[in-house]
């Protein structure tokens, strides 16, 4: 079990748990308030701990990102 610490924003991230579950709509609140809509459609659990493949919804472009760095797009 992998845990990172937030200095900055005083959290805790576990990488072991799961928290977006498969079909679920998210969020993403990007540079100058924009936002994005991701539809989850595969959650994986791998050494790291957990990826989740998502679909814009607008440009129908594939992503994925780690549990662990949720700002980092693959």
């Amino acid at each position: 079990m992998t845990k990172y610490i937030s200095l900055f924003g005083a959290t805790t991230t576990d990488t072991q748990v799961q928290v977006v579950k498969e079909n679920q709509v998210i969020i993403g609140i990007g540079a100058g308030a924009s936002r994005k809509r991701y539809v989850v459609y595969k959650v994986e659990h791998t050494a790291r701990g957990y990826v989740y493949h998502m679909v814009d919804t607008e440009t129908k472009e594939i992503s994925q990102i780690g549990r662990a760095s949720c700002r980092e797009r693959v």
